[in-house]
């Protein structure tokens, strides 16, 4: 990866000696002064700002966010603000192929999964979550809950990304 961090409080130009020279940017001293910039795995430049005094903090977050690619572990941040109900809803659409099994899963995730954890964010999710959420699932409808083998099997197909 070819990240960098930017100092926006000063830049280089060409000095009378025809050698580069640091002079003072209109922004010195407003606003924060690092932004570590990288390419995602999709093309597009991503980038986070950091105030005065935190380079090695910057850098920092650019060496991890380095390794997270590297190793496979990477999570696009805009990505990680996708709802689970929204990213569900997406699931449940694109297999649309059989129909029955379709109505199923979003029929249990509408009355079981949404009502929880619909609305947080995807990159919030840690595994005590998912755990919480399945041992409570007993309690939130009990007169309409799936046999118990049931519960969690919407939630784990998505994690595995198949039906």
């Amino acid at each position: 990866m070819a990240g960098h961090i930017q100092n926006r409080w000063y830049k280089t130009e060409p000095g009378p000696d025809g050698k580069d020279r640091r002079v003072k940017s209109d922004r010195y001293g407003s606003g924060l002064r690092y932004r570590a910039r990288y390419i995602g795995p999709d093309g597009t430049e991503k980038s986070k700002s950091f105030p005065d005094r935190q380079k090695r903090l910057a850098e920092k977050w650019l060496s991890k966010t380095e390794a997270d690619m590297d190793s496979g572990q990477y999570v696009d941040p805009k990505a990680g603000r996708t709802t689970f109900q929204q990213y569900a809803e997406r699931w449940v659409s694109s297999h649309a192929g059989e129909v029955n099994s379709g109505e199923g899963a979003e029929r249990r995730l509408r009355l079981h999964a949404y009502p929880t954890i619909g609305s947080r964010p995807l990159g919030s999710f840690k595994p005590e979550h998912v755990r919480t959420w399945l041992g409570g699932a007993e309690e939130v409808h009990p007169e309409r809950d799936p046999p118990p083998g049931d519960r969690g099997d919407s939630v784990r197909r998505l994690q595995r990304g198949r039906r």
